[in-house]
């Protein structure tokens, strides 16, 4: 959805990502595909309808925290080591 032309449906899956992210957790991103995700949402906050730009710098934030969080928890287990 996230590569589709209508708007509407550009809009749907970026809420629908957004929705799914926000209850993900480091275990659940360890699936993800984030490195074919991160473009897309790069494209869709580039455009110039506000709604779409809002949803997808949100779903790549929530995916920013989320690996934030991977990032500690390995540097913790680094120092614990």
């Amino acid at each position: 959805m996230l590569r589709d032309e209508d708007e509407g449906q550009q809009l749907a899956g970026l809420t629908e990502l957004c929705e799914y992210l926000s209850i993900s957790t480091e275990d659940t991103l360890a699936a993800f595909p984030t490195e074919q995700v991160v473009p897309l949402l790069v494209g869709a906050a580039g455009r110039p309808r506000l709604r779409q730009s809002r949803a997808a710098l949100r779903a790549a934030h929530a995916i920013m925290v989320i690996l934030s969080r991977v990032l500690q928890l390995c540097r913790g287990a680094a120092r614990d080591a």
